[in-house]
């Protein structure tokens, strides 16, 4: 009985629901863990530094460098981001085969496409002036692969 009111069988299944989440979505931020919907809070909890580290997949063609828009292919090339995240532990066979499976979707959109370059760019962001773009400090090539 609560407050003199008898607790039925359904009340008791709500608390260990409730119970039951809350504990997960504890155990997920104390465990560092990312599994939906539950989160470890990531976004808001990491440190920010002044510099930026991005990763760009660009397409060589007669008319120079374009940086290669992933969302405008098929779904299953969404993910380059966490694939370009691993570029530098990966293998250079390995490199290469991902480079290759690129090349060959984006040259069916640009037939002119001569090759494709990956880089890393490291930028650095003015805190007095977050208004102004970063300005780039290096940009180092990690390879690549040509039709």
């Amino acid at each position: 009985m609560t407050g003199g009111v008898p607790a039925t069988s359904a009340d008791r299944v709500a608390r260990v629901i409730v119970i039951s989440l809350l504990s997960l979505l504890i155990w997920s931020g104390f465990a560092g863990k990312e599994a939906w919907p539950l989160t470890s809070w990531r976004l808001f909890s990491r440190v920010r530094t002044a510099e930026q580290v991005s990763w760009a997949v660009v397409g060589v063609t007669g008319a120079g460098e374009h940086v290669i828009d992933f969302g405008s292919l098929p779904r299953g090339y969404h993910g380059a981001a966490s694939i370009l995240k691993t570029w530098p532990a990966m293998s250079p066979r390995d490199r290469l085969a991902v480079c290759r499976l690129w090349l060959t979707t984006v040259s069916d959109s640009t037939p002119t496409l001569q090759g494709i370059r990956v880089y890393r760019t490291v930028r650095r962001v003015d805190p007095d002036h977050a208004l102004r773009r970063p300005v780039v400090v290096s940009r180092k090539s990690y390879g690549g692969c040509d039709a």
